[in-house]
């Protein structure tokens, strides 16, 4: 069992705005679940931002089991790495930190994804406007191990590709071949956003054998415009490279609603030459959710599962019930399809695995590890905390993950006096260690904040 939240205080390191929570409730070593006693000093990191949209909202991990952090900080992109204990890595960028782009532009956002190629290279994606938000450009750079941008990388280590009238990138994958796909959304002429998925080689030109087939070739990209007069797109994060090479996506397709949540359940499929997979659900579209009590969905992660010889689709995110509201109704929910994209209903209880923890709980990413084991990373309302959830390859909660009394639950993580926490991301380390990362806000300031969580 982890220490309560009540043991926990915070110390600020020398010479810089790094908490660490440190308590020792712990008997001996840290069990499954518990947060990771030797990251930060008690398995919590924070990092104050400069600003009070600081968060991280992507993570990755290098071949030194390095974590590589991206996000938001004002209007910059900020690049934070971490050594494996949760220290600021003093060899990379300025202390740890690299800041992409000043803010002169008309408008920004901020990174969205990161990856680390197997030279240790590191691509963020992310918003870029150029003159104006109706001008973004789907942007990409590529940093060396030290934090340099690599010039070996398109213009400078920065990739801009101007489509329609305006696009971002929201999630990055590197093949196994090194190649880069890119998902995200596009604009079109109607003002409405469309879903994007572009392929690039190595040096940062676009893979010209992928995307939209035209008389001289393909464009390197597509653009799946469902509803020209609905807005649809990729959630942040929300792509997955299969074995095979074929693409999966998620994101939204019902357009504006009244409320944030109710932004529907995608997943699409394509083939390695960007063409729709056919041979998965309808026409390579997938919206099928198993029928309960939730009926508003949000997709927030992909992720392939290999169990003997067959292999499926799991889709995370969030559902709640509008006759209710989301608080207390939402649920951090996993659903699995088979190959062919059609619901499995021998996985959970009809299709669908759900944290069902009391109150608003948030989970939207998704790993699977080793034992093909399901994680998911996740945020609470109330009490404002991090939290990773697991479940057994089944979909049933896992009894060897269990917090508070409930099975799944890892031990909840926040900074001491926190007013909110935010999860974003979820990642694994090499050693299998469960990483979960967002934000913090402690006394009327903003910090960029990672918990660590054992297997």
């Amino acid at each position: 069992m982890a220490t309560t939240r009540s043991a926990w205080l915070g110390a600020v390191l020398a010479g810089c705005a790094l908490f660490a929570l440190t308590g020792g409730a712990w008997a001996g070593t840290p069990g499954s679940g518990d947060l990771d006693t030797g990251f930060g000093g008690a398995g919590f990191v924070a990092v104050q931002g400069d600003t009070d949209g600081a968060v991280v909202r992507a993570m990755a991990v290098d071949s030194m089991n390095r974590v590589v952090a991206v996000g938001r900080d004002g209007d910059r992109w900020p690049v934070l790495r971490f050594n494996t204990d949760g220290t600021l890595d003093a060899t990379f960028g300025s202390g740890g930190k690299v800041y992409l782009f000043d803010g002169s532009a008309g408008s920004q956002e901020g990174a969205y994804d990161v990856a680390v190629d197997a030279q240790d290279r590191i691509l963020v994606v992310g918003a870029y406007g150029v003159t104006s938000p109706t001008d973004y450009r789907l942007t990409l750079v590529r940093l060396t191990p030290a934090g340099a941008r690599d010039t070996t990388f398109g213009s400078a280590g920065i990739v801009q590709v101007a489509i329609d009238k305006g696009a971002i990138a929201k999630a990055v994958k590197i093949q196994s071949d090194g190649r880069v796909v890119v998902a995200g959304t596009c604009r079109n002429k109607q003002g409405y956003w469309s879903f994007l998925v572009a392929r690039f080689l190595t040096d940062g030109t676009l893979d010209k054998t992928f995307g939209t087939a035209t008389k001289k070739g393909r464009l390197g990209y597509l653009i799946d415009d469902f509803n020209s007069k609905k807005s649809e797109g990729v959630y942040e994060g929300v792509l997955a490279v299969q074995p095979d090479g074929r693409i999966l996506i998620g994101g939204f397709t019902n357009g504006p609603q009244s409320h944030w949540y109710a932004q529907g359940w995608t997943v699409i499929r394509y083939l390695p030459n960007g063409a729709r997979d056919t041979s998965f659900g309808a026409q390579g579209v997938v919206t099928a959710t198993p029928s309960c009590d939730l009926d508003y969905w949000t997709v927030g992660g992909l992720a392939v599962q290999v169990i003997g010889s067959d292999s499926y689709i799991l889709a995370s995110g969030r559902g709640w019930d509008s006759a209710v509201g989301p608080d207390p109704s939402m649920d951090g929910v996993v659903i699995r399809y088979t190959s062919a994209g059609v619901l499995d209903t021998s996985f959970g209880t009809a299709g669908l695995a759900r944290t069902g923890l009391a109150g608003e709980d948030q989970a939207r990413q998704i790993a699977v590890d080793s034992s093909q084991r399901i994680v998911l990373g996740g945020q609470w309302k109330s009490p404002a905390a991090k939290f990773a959830f697991r479940f057994l390859p089944s979909g049933l909660a896992d009894a060897s993950f269990c917090h508070e009394g409930t099975n799944g639950l890892s031990a909840l993580a926040s900074m001491p006096s926190s007013a909110y926490e935010n999860a974003s991301c979820l990642t694994r380390d090499h050693d299998g260690k469960i990483l979960v990362g967002g934000a913090s806000l402690c006394n009327s300031t903003r910090y960029f904040s990672m918990a660590r969580f054992m297997p």
